[in-house]
């Protein structure tokens, strides 16, 4: 995401960037994972951090897809586009994989109206 204000992109952009790696790697977790996702987002400081984490026990890592391949990307965009990245495997058991990006120091935005408000996404859920 440093990347991304070098490259004079806006809030509002690196809000998208921010969804993009977190449907990246919440579509994996439901695709490759097993059981639960669960979704993390902690902020420390002058940093974000998302993690998501399923019941599997893979070790997910950057595709190399072909030319006409649709999928495989997901790790690669997460590792262009976030600071850091990486794959842990909590004592509880299962996959976390995770993603830091920057927080701005920009006032925060005024309240949503009525005209902003987006009906919530229902993630896809496997029963185990």
């Amino acid at each position: 995401m440093e990347q991304a204000g070098e490259a004079g992109l806006t809030d509002q952009d690196a809000a998208a960037v921010l969804e993009l790696l977190a449907s990246e790697l919440i579509t994996n977790a439901v695709r490759h994972g097993e059981g639960t996702v669960d979704v993390t987002l902690v902020r420390g400081g002058a940093t974000l951090r998302i993690a998501v984490t399923d019941g599997g026990r893979g070790l997910p890592a950057p595709g190399a897809p072909g030319e006409g391949s649709v999928t495989g990307r997901g790790l690669l965009l997460v590792a262009a586009l976030s600071d850091t990245w990486g794959v842990e495997h909590p004592s509880g058991g299962g996959t976390c994989v995770w993603f830091t990006v920057p927080t701005t120091t920009a006032p925060a935005p005024a309240a949503p109206t009525a005209a902003d408000v987006r009906a919530p996404r229902t993630l896809p859920h496997r029963v185990a």
